[in-house]
């Protein structure tokens, strides 16, 4: 069922050319023009698939909220994709880049495309935008990269979404594909300045010089997150591979005691 779910909506969301008529279409199809300041639209197709892949990983991490987007935010990100477009210099710029939670222009929270969110090795701040449960509203844009852009007011949710632990790599059974150099912990309201990281793979635990823990912003974008870099992850293997977390030393609001979290990671092949 897992590995289905991957081809279905991992791979089945990628955005291609195909040949229409003797020609080749891209399903992008930005429809913009640099010369006349015109930041364009894109074919709906390239929204349907971007909103499949984010709802895929959303899902995939245990966030039962599907997104959607709005056509006001929508046109609100195509107009941040045409600002930051190489060769749009000479045009007006708004002031969207730097006011809308998302994109930043120092690059720190950049959302060029749902995968590069997802996989980012410098920061994991871009992540959270997408598995964060309160954004089921977004704006999606592109030009010859995606945008993705999220409300300023965000929803209400569930109050069981302030004690779900969001991890990734989630718990239980990942395509080999989805594990990406950087693993993350995500919980509302906690403190990871004190956190610490184990890891297990045959029983034996990893050398804690190869997990490289990323300082812990406060301010960091979404919910707190605490990420590390494991080195010498097998991802590629004729057997599947188990890799035991444990996340000590997490700080909860009103609770004295230092909590502890473990989950298991069993990586899989979908070939």
């Amino acid at each position: 069922i897992i590995i289905e779910d991957y081809h279905i909506n991992f791979k089945g969301s990628r955005l291609i050319k195909q040949f229409v008529d003797g020609k080749i279409v891209d399903e992008l199809r930005w429809k913009g023009n640099v010369k006349q300041c015109k930041p364009g639209h894109i074919f709906e197709t390239a929204h349907i698939k971007t909103l499949q892949r984010i709802n895929y990983y959303r899902r995939f991490a245990g966030v039962d909220l599907p997104s959607t987007f709005s056509e006001d935010l929508n046109t609100k990100a195509q107009q941040i994709a045409f600002d930051v477009y190489p060769g749009a210099e000479e045009c007006k710029k708004s002031n969207l880049v730097k006011n809308t939670p998302g994109i930043q222009m120092n690059g720190a929270h950049t959302s060029k495309a749902i995968l590069s969110m997802m996989t980012a090795t410098t920061d994991a701040g871009s992540r959270t935008y997408i598995l964060n449960p309160k954004n089921q509203i977004m704006g999606h844009g592109s030009t010859d990269k995606n945008i993705v852009i999220v409300n300023d007011d965000m929803n209400q949710v569930d109050d069981k979404y302030d004690s779900l632990a969001i991890a990734w790599p989630p718990q239980g059974m990942v395509p080999a594909e989805l594990i990406y150099g950087r693993w993350s912990f995500s919980l509302k309201n906690a403190d990871f300045s004190k956190a610490k990281v184990k890891m297990k793979v045959f029983g034996r635990e990893v050398p804690k010089e190869n997990i490289v823990i990323d300082e812990f912003n406060p301010q960091g974008a979404g919910i707190p997150t605490l990420s590390w870099l494991p080195k010498d992850v097998i991802l590629y293997a004729q057997m599947d591979l188990e890799y035991e977390v444990e996340v000590s030393g997490v700080k909860l609001p009103g609770v004295e005691k230092l909590q502890g979290y473990k989950y298991k990671v069993t990586v899989i092949q979908t070939k």
